[in-house]
Parts: structure tokens; C-alpha cells; sequence
């Protein structure tokens, strides 16, 4: 999962059109819009996220809370 949701930041980074991104990795346009929402307010760069290792970082999200977990 942490793999899928790096590989989405990147295509983010570099560009990449939300729809292009979601039938890429085979996910609602939704989703990838809340992976990227999750991301820009953490206020990480992506060059920290991708740093940290799969089992390090994880996401969380709930329907009503939807929160981004970094442990270091």
C-alpha cells in the first residue's frame, strides 16, 4: 500500500493529470484527490516521504478523520 501511495505522489510531483493517475493505479479519482490532500497538509516534502521506509510510515484514514502518521 505505502508503495502505491509513493508511486502516486510521484506521478503528483511530476505532473501527472488526476485522471491518468487513478487509472494508473486502478483507484477513484476520489481516492488519489484524498492520498494528495492527506500529503500536501502534512507538510512534508516529497523527498521526506520518499526517505521513509514502508514500515515506518503508514496511513490512516477514516471517514470522519483522515490523518496522515509519520513515525520516524
Amino acid at each position: 500500500m505505502i508503495a502505491k501511495l509513493k508511486n502516486i505522489l510521484r506521478c503528483y510531483a511530476v505532473g501527472m493529470g488526476i485522471k491518468e493517475r487513478a487509472n494508473t493505479f486502478h483507484l477513484s479519482r476520489n481516492t488519489v484527490r484524498k492520498y494528495v490532500r492527506l500529503f500536501i497538509s502534512s507538510g512534508k516534502t516529497t523527498e521526506q516521504l520518499l526517505e521513509l521506509s514502508d514500515a515506518r510510515s503508514s496511513v490512516t484514514a477514516s471517514r470522519r478523520n483522515a490523518s496522515w502518521n509519520w513515525t520516524r
